[in-house]
């Protein structure tokens, strides 16, 4: 979860141990003892190799929203502060030119193993993909809490209520303190299931 690098693209299985990433590299000797997963991961386009050692997460405490919030992704509507979230430029280094795009699109997806990824549009294409980590509040039931990179969870920032839950829409309200001087700010985002391709 360092520096919040994702990457997603299409795999194949080659073996029982061996997985083939297109466009990547692979992933051989895949073993998997106890609650450790192990491999080395060849970068085809760098010539590179990469040990690779990964405990598995504990899973997130499954209720009612659990299940509903972490069956799909979910997009952002242009709804309330959603419309913050789209339709803003934003630049990327290709090539070492900068090349401006506008976020069209915004969604996230929660995982039961507490995995929260927020990944950037623009016609159609990723173009940014961002891995923070969640789990319930401690004493508010329908909040949860994140963070990014392997910061501590605080019930007291990044603090999600979700207001309401339905296989159709998912409302939410963030709070936070961004600018670290103890001021909140609150968000309301509403969100629709993503359709899966």
């Amino acid at each position: 979860m360092k520096n919040n690098s994702t990457w997603r693209a299409q795999f194949e299985a080659k073996s029982g141990d061996s997985i083939a990433l297109a466009g990547f590299g692979y992933l051989p000797g895949i073993a998997i003892e106890n609650s450790k997963l192990t491999s080395k991961l060849y970068y085809s386009a760098g010539s590179k190799t990469i040990s690779i050692t990964s405990n598995k997460a504990e899973p997130v405490k499954t209720n009612d929203h659990a299940t509903l919030f972490c069956q799909q992704p979910w997009y952002v509507t242009p709804e309330a502060a959603g419309a913050d979230l789209l339709n803003y430029e934003e630049w990327e280094y290709v090539n070492g030119q900068e090349i401006r795009y506008t976020v069209d699109s915004v969604t996230i997806t929660m995982s039961k193993n507490g995995t929260y990824l927020v990944q950037r549009f623009s016609k159609g294409k990723l173009k940014t993909a961002e891995l923070a980590k969640w789990q319930w509040h401690s004493t508010k039931p329908d909040h949860f809490v994140y963070e990014w990179d392997d910061r501590p969870f605080s019930d007291d920032n990044n603090s999600v209520q979700i207001t309401e839950l339905t296989a159709s829409i998912l409302k939410i309200t963030e709070v936070s303190d961004n600018n670290g001087g103890g001021i909140s700010d609150s968000y309301k985002i509403v969100l629709k299931p993503a359709i899966r391709k």
